[in-house]
This record gives structure tokens, C-alpha cells and sequence, in this order.
């Protein structure tokens, strides 16, 4: 798997971890929750580190945030890296 397709499929792990999200309502605030049940990351841990919405969640910000934690700012500066960059983030993630 070369590493593109590696850096794909854990987006789309991570979306398919949002997928798992189930409302529960928190008498302490008064509203509604998300908690997950995630196979691949820890979502709650994404959610407030990156400041994500919820309720939106998509392919793209899962992409988005693989990037981030892959040390690149956006999905499209780590599709142009160079192979050598890739590898690095590859270790480093």
C-alpha cells in the first residue's frame, strides 16, 4: 500500500469511527451528547483537539484532520508532498 492510499484509508476510518456516534442526553448541562464507539481512533480526543462540529462531520474533515495530524496544514499540501515527506509523516503518524 503505498502511502497515499495508507493516508486515505485512515480518513476513512476515521469517518467511519464519527459514523458510530450516538446522542445522549446529560442531565448535568441539560442538552445532548455524542459518545462513540470508535474501532480505529479516539474520537472524543479529535473532537476537542481540533475543535470539530459534530453534527457535520465529513469525508473531507476526516481528510482535513489526518492531514493535521500528519504534520501537513490541509489534504491537498499531503497529496503534493514528496514521497520521502510522506514516508516521514507515515513513521511520525
Amino acid at each position: 500500500m503505498n502511502t497515499i492510499d495508507y493516508f486515505k484509508l485512515q480518513a476513512k476510518n476515521l469517518h467511519r469511527d464519527f459514523r458510530t456516534k450516538k446522542p445522549v442526553f446529560d442531565e448535568a448541562i441539560g442538552d445532548f451528547l455524542y459518545e462513540y464507539e470508535p474501532t480505529y481512533f479516539d474520537v472524543n480526543g479529535i473532537v476537542c483537539d481540533f475543535d470539530l462540529d459534530e453534527d457535520n462531520f465529513s469525508l473531507m474533515n476526516a481528510q482535513h484532520v489526518i492531514a493535521q495530524i500528519a504534520g501537513f496544514e490541509k489534504w491537498t499540501e499531503l497529496l503534493r508532498a514528496s514521497l520521502s515527506e510522506l514516508e516521514l509523516a507515515k513513521l511520525l503518524f
